[in-house]
């Protein structure tokens, strides 16, 4: 199995992104160095390949603004920015040109086992989620309860299902504008990938600071108890 971390990024977004209140390119670069340090303890133990996706900043800025010194073992790529009729598409559609960019640059392998999360965040639990990896063709999620929404923060899947959803998504959201991506990863696995999903029985315990509102997630929350509670009994099993 050949799996890759991806870390999508935007250390420095447009003013006129919607619903996006967080702006502040040093703090979400001082967020990013942060969370990049915790990821490259998680790609030594595993062996894995990363790379990281940023859509609002050249190459030459990328690489001085996260230096190969400090993290020899993640790949940056530089992806084309979002024009401004692109910004007004749904949320999170930077992240789907940002996967689309990294999938052109993969080479011709069908093999690989995406890992994708946001590069300003970090899934505490991340060891205890990839526990419940056993097949690459599959995409492993997680919902919160609602059947109308998948978390796309922290996601794992096959290359052959993230290249689908991805012309799903796009396709979609030039139906219907403004359409969370969170809402077609979930119609997505409901009507292309039902067979082959896995709902991740514990919640991600993500770390980081949203874009959206610009505040902190907690790490004693209930995905922190979810996740607690769940090692306890395995202990016991």
């Amino acid at each position: 199995m050949l799996v890759k971390l991806v870390l999508t990024s935007a250390i420095k977004p447009s003013r006129n992104t919607p619903s996006l209140h967080h702006f502040d390119e040093n703090s979400r670069l001082k967020e990013t160095l942060y969370c990049l340090k915790k990821w490259s303890k998680i790609i030594k133990r595993n062996g894995f390949d990363c790379h990281l996706v940023d859509n609002t900043l050249n190459e030459e800025e990328l690489k001085t603004k996260i230096p190969s010194s400090r993290f020899p073992n993640i790949r940056l790529l530089a992806a084309p920015p979002l024009t401004e009729a692109e910004l007004i598409k749904g949320a999170g559609y930077g992240e789907l040109n940002s996967l689309e960019f990294l999938i052109n640059n993969l080479g011709q392998s069908q093999d690989y086992f995406i890992i994708k999360s946001n590069a300003r965040y970090f899934v505490r639990n991340f060891q205890n989620l990839f526990g419940f990896v056993d097949e690459i063709n599959k995409i492993y999620f997680h919902s919160n309860l609602r059947v109308d929404r998948a978390e796309t923060k922290f996601f794992m899947t096959s290359l052959k299902h993230l290249q689908d959803f991805i012309s799903y998504a796009k396709k979609h959201i030039d139906i219907q504008s403004n359409i969370h991506i969170e809402n077609l990863l979930a119609k997505y696995i409901h009507s292309h990938a039902y067979h082959e999903s896995i709902s991740l029985p514990i919640e991600p315990v993500i770390y980081g600071v949203s874009g959206h509102t610009g505040e902190k997630y907690k790490f004693l929350n209930e995905a922190w108890a979810h996740n607690t509670i769940n090692i306890f009994f395995r202990k016991f099993r």
